[in-house]
């Protein structure tokens, strides 16, 4: 499987639960391949597929801050950045120079929602360790109550 594949698959598999971890994990491999000068850049038709998946999980990261409108505001533009990243991974290094501003904002921005989206798959599964540990501790005093004599 090809590494645009993959992106486009984390991407597609970026729900529910995953949605945070999945899309950190996704913007930080669409970075990688954007800043990677010895790389091929992306056909057309990967770039599309890019672009698709994550069209399709925008929805998905920005409910990750529902409630928090400044927080949307702000993912919206940094996913607008990751958009522009996927289109210069189609770009040859020289048209890629031509856009070097845009490039360090562009990174600066993803930068942003991807570490927000892992600080937020982080807290989940903290929630998730400390939910387990109190039912386990909730569980313990049963297993030490004494049996009946018959």
């Amino acid at each position: 499987m090809s590494e645009t594949k993959l992106i486009c698959e984390i991407l597609d598999g970026a729900r529910g639960r995953y949605v945070a971890s999945g899309a950190s994990t996704a913007i930080a491999l669409i970075q990688k391949k954007a800043r990677d000068q010895r790389v091929e850049p992306i056909t057309k038709s990967e770039c599309d597929d890019l672009l698709r998946s994550l069209i399709r999980a925008w929805p998905a990261i920005l409910g990750v801050f529902a409630g928090k409108q400044e927080a949307q505001a702000l993912a919206a533009s940094c996913l607008d950045a990751v958009a522009g990243l996927i289109v210069a991974c189609s770009q040859t290094y020289a048209e890629r120079e031509a856009i070097a501003s845009h490039l360090v904002t562009w990174h600066s921005l993803a930068r942003i929602v991807r570490n927000e989206l892992h600080n937020v798959s982080l807290l989940r599964d903290l929630e998730a360790l400390n939910a387990a540990k109190k039912l386990r501790a909730a569980k313990a005093p049963l297993k030490q109550l004494p049996r009946r004599s018959a």
